[in-house]
């Protein structure tokens, strides 16, 4: 017998995933060395003489310093690239830090997929570590109702660490994106960072905006995590879709098959 949507068995993995997390904002990192966390070990992050990020654990660990982030490739195989985000004429980054969440970083992704209140636009186009949603919302559904009105919603993930949301809300003028990237710290919790910048047309009261944009991303997203603490997967993926997310996050778990929780 087929269990109701609401309880589905989740995909759940064991361990630590393989791609590219970031484990610091740039102004976190100096000369000093400054420990650091993730997949299950300790790290140690630092600036070279030439200013260059590294970051240690017993050995070296390939790292990219890209739009603010120290990211570190984690597992086996060739490091993919990072697209780099275009921040011309956007309004300065306001960040913001989760430590310690207790859910695994492919419960957190898939919430940013299934945004709530939203319509899905076509199925999910996948090419091999990358995934793209297109969506449709209110802007109720993004916690500023009667404020932009319908929004266009584009999710793009590289791996499970990389994710960015491109909403635009063409009857205000009013384009936004969130940067969102979690870290497995072991393995049961996770960091989120996130970044979060708004472009206006009529520019006279973007800062405005920004603030009240980011404060409406904190707050949807806080809201989720009771959620991910209890049951440790969002269970935001339509039933549909399952397989398909299932065999997309797989491929960041070479050698460990992904089990299923019910």
């Amino acid at each position: 017998m087929t269990p109701p949507s609401g309880d589905r068995p989740r995909p759940t993995f064991a361990r630590h995933p393989a791609g590219w997390f970031a484990v610091a904002f740039s102004e976190e990192l100096t000369a000093e060395p400054r420990p650091l966390h993730g997949f299950g070990r300790a790290l140690v992050g630092a600036r070279a003489a030439s200013g260059r990020a590294q970051v240690r654990a017993v050995s070296a660990l390939p790292t990219r310093e890209q739009d603010g982030l120290i990211h570190v490739f984690h597992g086996p195989g060739a490091p993919w690239p990072l697209p780099r985000v275009d921040l011309a004429g956007w309004t300065p980054g306001r960040t913001v830090t989760w430590r310690g969440l207790r859910a695994r970083p492919s419960a957190v992704v898939e919430r940013v997929v299934a945004v709530r209140g939203a319509r899905r636009l076509g199925p999910p186009r996948c090419d091999g570590v990358c995934m793209t949603v297109q969506l449709e919302a209110p802007g109720a559904a993004l916690g500023l109702p009667g404020r932009i009105g319908d929004v266009h919603l584009r999710v793009e993930l590289r791996g499970l660490g990389w994710a960015r949301v491109r909403m635009d809300a063409p009857a205000s003028g009013l384009a936004a994106q969130q940067r969102i990237h979690v870290t497995p710290v072991d393995e049961r919790t996770v960091d989120v960072r996130a970044v979060v910048h708004v472009r206006r047309t009529d520019a006279s009261d973007a800062a405005a905006l920004a603030r009240d944009f980011h404060a409406a991303f904190v707050r949807g997203f806080t809201r989720d995590l009771p959620i991910w603490d209890q049951a440790g997967g969002s269970g935001g993926v339509r039933p549909a879709l399952v397989p398909l997310w299932r065999r997309w996050c797989a491929q960041f778990h070479p050698g460990t098959a992904a089990s299923l929780r019910v």
